[in-house]
């Protein structure tokens, strides 16, 4: 399949994120609004069919094609660019997409900052963005101890040597297979490390890219209102994914939930 222009592989995530969806709909659904839902960076579909399914109006924007091809309703255009009119939209939901913005822009927060512009002056007033994601630790000075196993080694000194911006690590022992990582780092690299077969596009991606002090301060510049912030624990995720092949105490969060409303 041919890369995108953004970077990404539109069928890269697609298990994963439908395994998640009902996780996603638990934390989403009660924030939204009466109105129009638009599922920006909608993907496979799964999400806004369910939400369509339980009555509600739902219009999907995805930069592939794949979707919009043989799906009513969904809207092939890049989620960082303005897609509706201003005032028109009463929920814009970004599942596992802010991530994205940052990355494919440049690793950049002026691309969330121009993203969520282009969102809030889509909404009308009383409107909502709702934005779910992989938990962005804020940087501090803690540091998380992690041992690994052969195959994860492997993972971790390839993820060391290629990850697109600098990462915390103090004392690697090769022969232990044992690193002290930031907790920044250690969410980082535990969150993408088993994606095996898509390694080289996890690569390319920086899953904590947008903690949630810089979604306060972007909703301040932009005049919303932040109803809610704060990060979340999934235990499935932190089972099967943080502590698959490690021993250690894992980060104490796996996504966050960011809404922001447009005051009336």
């Amino acid at each position: 399949m041919p890369e995108l222009a953004q970077g990404r592989f539109f069928e890269a995530y697609g298990a994963a994120m439908d395994a998640a969806l009902e996780a996603k709909v638990r934390d989403i659904e009660p924030w939204l609004v009466p109105g129009l839902v638009v599922d920006r960076g909608c993907g496979t579909g799964s999400l806004m069919k369910h939400l369509a399914a339980r009555g509600r109006k739902v219009v999907g924007v995805d930069l592939s094609d794949t979707l919009s091809a043989r799906e009513a309703g969904v809207i092939q255009a890049n989620v960082m660019d303005p897609v509706f009119s201003d005032g028109f939209i009463s929920n814009i939901v970004m599942s596992s997409v802010m991530h994205e913005v940052y990355s494919y822009g440049g690793y950049s927060m002026p691309a969330v900052v121009v993203c969520l512009s282009n969102c809030a002056r889509e909404l009308r007033p009383g409107g909502r963005i709702i934005v779910r994601d992989m938990w962005a630790p804020e940087r501090d000075t803690r540091r998380f101890e992690y041992e690994m196993d052969a195959d994860v080694w492997e993972r971790f000194l390839d993820f060391l040597e290629r990850t697109p911006e600098p990462v915390e690590v103090e004392d690697v022992n090769a022969s232990r297979r044992t690193a002290r990582l930031s907790m920044r780092t250690a969410a980082e690299f535990l969150s993408k490390k088993d994606y095996v077969q898509h390694w080289e596009l996890e690569l390319k991606e920086v899953f904590t890219s947008v903690p949630l002090s810089a979604f306060r301060e972007i909703a301040g510049t932009l005049e919303l209102r932040v109803l809610h912030a704060a990060p979340m624990r999934n235990e499935w995720i932190v089972a099967n994914r943080l502590m698959k092949g490690a021993r250690g105490e894992p980060p104490p969060f796996t996504n966050q939930l960011v809404v922001l409303e447009r005051p009336e």
